[in-house]
């Protein structure tokens, strides 16, 4: 099964890559090799677009998506949220960790779950 990560912090999106590769599964998330992710001033125009574009289709190609939600309801800028109505719209399953942040995460598709790890044992029984 194919995953995309969507998740505000690069660092613990990859650390979840590492785990979830390592149980044999496979994420399609090209945002996670991006050296200058979240340092320095922001992209161009052209670059954003091109980034915007690219994270589409890896939420395409994958088979399911899974949501980091902010812990302590953060604000963001909230392309992971755009990210997760994509795939809402695309009849892919959504898998939340953490709290439900807003009313799409009472969407029939979406599950949620309190941790990494519970999530993770959720997929091994798939």
């Amino acid at each position: 099964m194919n995953f995309y990560i969507a998740s505000k912090s690069q660092a613990v999106a990859r650390e979840w890559r590492s785990i979830l590769e390592a149980e044999g599964f496979k994420v399609i998330a090209g945002w996670l090799d991006e050296e200058d992710f979240g340092k320095g001033p922001p992209y161009d125009a052209p670059s954003r677009a091109m980034n915007a574009v690219l994270d589409e289709n890896d939420v395409r190609k994958a088979d399911a998506l899974i949501l980091r939600a902010s812990p302590d309801l953060e604000k963001t800028k909230g392309g992971r949220h755009v990210e997760t109505g994509m795939a809402i719209a695309l009849c892919k399953p959504v898998y939340v960790v953490g709290p439900r942040e807003n009313i799409f995460h009472w969407h029939p598709s979406v599950k949620m779950f309190d941790s990494f790890d519970d999530l993770v044992e959720y997929l091994k029984g798939l």
